[in-house]
């Protein structure tokens, strides 16, 4: 196996079957919910821009993403801004973890 290391600068986000690298999870699945796959992608997009990405499944070369390259180009993320959802805000441990003057130098907390 081969080691990948990723630089951390504005936190770090394990997305696991929500937001892959381009795309996001299925909401076609039996109790799955479009609409709220939809408001979560628009809660991810208030993380700050340069946090980390670490999908549960990688369907594209890279094995990671931002969450600002991610706003630029993921189809999923567009199609969930257009329809202008208001999420519910963050959590506060979220909150805290979007901060980076939070974080240490190494993106874990301070």
């Amino acid at each position: 196996a081969r080691e990948i290391r990723v630089p951390v600068r504005g936190g770090l986000l394990l997305s696991g079957d929500t937001l892959f690298v381009g795309g996001a999870g299925r909401a076609d699945l039996f109790e799955s919910n479009y609409d709220h796959l939809l408001e979560s992608l628009v809660r991810l997009t208030g993380l700050e821009p340069n946090t980390v990405v670490l999908p549960g499944h990688n369907y594209d070369p890279n094995a990671f993403t931002t969450i600002d390259f991610e706003r630029g180009g993921n189809p999923s993320i567009t199609a969930a801004l257009e329809k202008r959802i208001s999420p519910m805000p963050l959590p506060p441990c979220c909150q805290a973890c979007a901060d980076s003057s939070r974080l240490g130098p190494l993106g874990w907390k301070a």
